[in-house]
C-alpha cells in the first residue's frame, strides 16, 4: 500500500499522504457509497478525477481507522465535514497524491502538491508585494509550492469564500528546509488570525498542514 506518509502532528490529530498507483477497483472494494455518492462517482468521466475522488476517501477511512460507512458531506462553501461529527477534516489531492488530516477537536487544513508542478507563472496571483520582495524575482519552484500550499490551508481553515490570496493572507519569511513550520496571517473583517503551518518536502510532493487559530482584533 502506498501510504507514503503518516503522522500525528498535534494531539488527537492524524495526517497522511497516499501515492495513487492502484486501479479504481482497489478503492471501490474498500469503500461504501450512499446513492448520491454512487451517482456522483458514475458522473465523473475523467479518470484522474475518479482516482482523486476515490483515493482521498480511502485515505480518510484509514486515518479514521474504520471499515464502516463514512458519511462525507460538504457545506454551502464546499468545506467537507463528517455526518457523524466525530472529527474535523480536510482533504487535498493532486495528480499523483491524496492527502487528509483529521482532528477530534480542532479546525484543520491540508494541501498536497506534486513537486513537479510548475506554478511560477501563477505567483503574481497569490504572492503579496512583500512576499515577492522577500523571495526575489525568480524564487525556486519548491518555495512557491510551499507558499501556495500554506495559503490553500488557510483558505480551507477559514472555510468561507471571497478570500484574496494576495491581499488577505500573508506568510512570514522563513528559510526552506526539508521540514519546518511556516507562520501565516489572515487579515479579514477587522480581525488578524495567526496560523502555525507545519510543512514537509517529501519524495515527489510537498505537504502543508494547519490546526487551530489564534484570532484577535486588528489594532
Amino acid at each position: 500500500m502506498p501510504l507514503i506518509y503518516s503522522n500525528q502532528p498535534y494531539p488527537d490529530t492524524k495526517a497522511g499522504v497516499w501515492r495513487i498507483e492502484e486501479p479504481p477497483e482497489f478503492f471501490l472494494k474498500h469503500l461504501i457509497f450512499s446513492n448520491w455518492e454512487r451517482q456522483f462517482y458514475n458522473g465523473l468521466k475523467h479518470p484522474e478525477r475518479q482516482m482523486s475522488w476515490l483515493s482521498s476517501r480511502y485515505l480518510l477511512k484509514l486515518l479514521l481507522d474504520t471499515r464502516e460507512y463514512v458519511e462525507l458531506l460538504f457545506d454551502t462553501n464546499g468545506k467537507p465535514f463528517l455526518g457523524s461529527g466525530s472529527h474535523r477534516i480536510s482533504l487535498s489531492h493532486t495528480h499523483k497524491y491524496a492527502a487528509a488530516i483529521i482532528s477530534e477537536s480542532e479546525e484543520v487544513g491540508v494541501d498536497v502538491e506534486d513537486a513537479g508542478r510548475d506554478i511560477g507563472h501563477l505567483s503574481r496571483k497569490f504572492l503579496s508585494d512583500a512576499e515577492r520582495r522577500f523571495l526575489g524575482e525568480q524564487p525556486p519552484n519548491e518555495e512557491l509550492l510551499l507558499y501556495w500550499g500554506a495559503k490553500e490551508v488557510i483558505y480551507k481553515m477559514y472555510g468561507r469564500r471571497k478570500l484574496d490570496f494576495r491581499q488577505d493572507m500573508f506568510i512570514r519569511p522563513f528559510q526552506v528546509a526539508d521540514k519546518g513550520v511556516m507562520a501565516g496571517v489572515l487579515l479579514k473583517n477587522g480581525n488578524m488570525t495567526s496560523y502555525s503551518l507545519p510543512y514537509l518536502r517529501g519524495d515527489g510532493f510537498s505537504l502543508v498542514t494547519g490546526i487551530g487559530t489564534d484570532s484577535k482584533p486588528i489594532s
